[in-house]
């Protein structure tokens, strides 16, 4: 079989000009129109990216302040003796909103650390408690867990470290919030 050359069709519409043009301007308007989804998606996205770093700020804020108050609250001075004053500049920190400065995790992690060798002197039993294991097809999953029953002083320590861990976890969402609206913006670049 001999191969067939190589024939040039044209469509009926290509002879009429007007009809071509017709074609180009929708097709460049359908394309006009694309492109300015694209831009209004973009907007879109750092305005939510945006919004999720300021509302992540506040958070973070506000956890700072709640364990401002509960170290200015709790017997903790009687504890740290001498690192006191070196925690009570942290405390000053979060209360005025400096949440991000490294120089305030260094003193939580010791007031994390010096509670947590305390708490075990604090513990006056047990008891069972129902815990959040997950989900399946019918709903929640529970299960029961045995936790430590400290005494008040254990349960106002246990509170601080809970409230410390927390701030500790925004803080951390909020840097990396922070650094990949960071780098994102730099890519669009």
């Amino acid at each position: 079989m001999k191969p067939q050359p190589f024939r040039r069709y044209r469509h009926k519409d290509s002879l009429e000009p007007e009809k071509g043009r017709k074609i180009l301007r929708s097709f460049l308007d359908a394309e006009k129109s694309r492109n300015q989804r694209k831009k209004e998606n973009k907007m879109s996205t750092k305005k939510t990216s945006s919004f999720r770093t300021q509302a992540l700020s506040v958070l973070t804020v506000r956890h700072g302040r709640e364990v401002a108050e509960a170290l200015r609250a709790s017997a903790i001075r009687k504890l740290l003796h001498g690192e006191y004053k070196y925690i009570q500049a942290a405390v000053m920190r979060l209360e005025s909103g400096e949440v991000t400065d490294e120089r305030v995790l260094h003193p939580l992690e010791t007031v994390r650390e010096k509670i947590g060798q305390l708490l075990p002197a604090e513990v006056i039993g047990s008891k069972a408690e129902f815990i959040h294991a997950g989900y399946d097809s019918e709903g929640d999953i529970w299960a029961v867990a045995t936790v430590p029953d400290y005494s008040g002083r254990g349960t106002e320590l246990q509170a601080i470290v809970s409230k410390i861990e927390r701030f500790l976890e925004v803080r951390q969402k909020l840097i990396d919030e922070a650094l990949g609206e960071r780098l994102y913006s730099s890519l669009l670049r």
